[in-house]
């Protein structure tokens, strides 16, 4: 096998290596996506579809170049059937024949796997961004969650509170009526004795009225009635 063959069968071998390990089942998505965003595959993926395009490249010129073998040993192969040669010259064309093949199976899968290995990363790199994406919005939706079952809670402590708090008004307000009631009726009952003292007084007042003409009366007889002894008196007197 020549060198560049032998290269592209080591890379072949590689690119089986690659794809084996990124179907591995018990490492995750995020693993590969860390190991895929780390500084190193990084800093080759800036270049990476620069070598793809030149790798593709090669590996396309090689193919063709194993088609081309494959069709000129297939036709020396076809003439080695219709006239007569030795057994080794036909042996050394099947040998040629077998290794064109060789190569352009070679070739055919390297290019095959290139592909299936870009088409492995971005799908990888989608799941994992797919993921963190889900793993933040289901920590988004839980802590709004959260948040509603706290503000639920709240506004429900609040129309307990408020609940409370009329009842305790409405308490407060009975209280306050039966004691209006209460100062009601005493006021009612100071009016009464209110209206009973002035009636009480005017029939004092009455009552004096009549007493202080009686006096006068009285007073009034009396000097007359001491008057008329004063002139009786006189009279004697003489």
């Amino acid at each position: 096998m020549s060198f560049q063959w032998t290269v592209i069968a080591a890379f072949l071998y590689g690119e089986v290596v690659v794809v084996s390990l990124l179907l591995l089942p018990f490492i995750s998505v995020q693993r590969w996506n860390k190991i895929l965003k780390s500084r190193l595959l990084r800093s080759i993926g800036q270049q990476a579809h620069i070598y793809f395009f030149i790798i593709f490249g090669l590996l396309i010129l090689c193919l063709l170049d194993s088609i081309r073998d494959v069709r000129r040993y297939t036709h020396e192969s076809d003439e080695v059937v219709h006239a007569p040669v030795t057994f080794d010259n036909e042996l050394k064309n099947h040998m040629k024949l077998f290794r064109a093949q060789r190569n352009f199976y070679i070739t055919s899968f390297s290019v095959f796997l290139m592909f299936v290995i870009r088409r492995l990363t971005k799908l990888i790199m989608t799941m994992a961004a797919t993921e963190a994406t889900s793993e933040a919005a289901m920590r988004q939706a839980r802590s709004a969650t959260d948040a509603a079952e706290a503000l639920l809670d709240r506004q429900r402590s609040e129309a307990e509170d408020v609940t409370q708090q009329q009842k305790q008004e409405n308490l407060t307000n009975e209280a306050h009526a039966t004691e209006v009631g209460d100062l009601k009726k005493q006021l009612e009952n100071a009016l009464k004795e209110l209206n009973h003292s002035k009636k009480e007084l005017e029939a004092m007042k009455s009552q004096s009225e009549a007493v202080n003409r009686e006096y006068d009366r009285v007073s009034a007889e009396c000097q007359r009635l001491q008057s008329q002894i004063d002139g009786s008196t006189d009279k004697k007197s003489e």
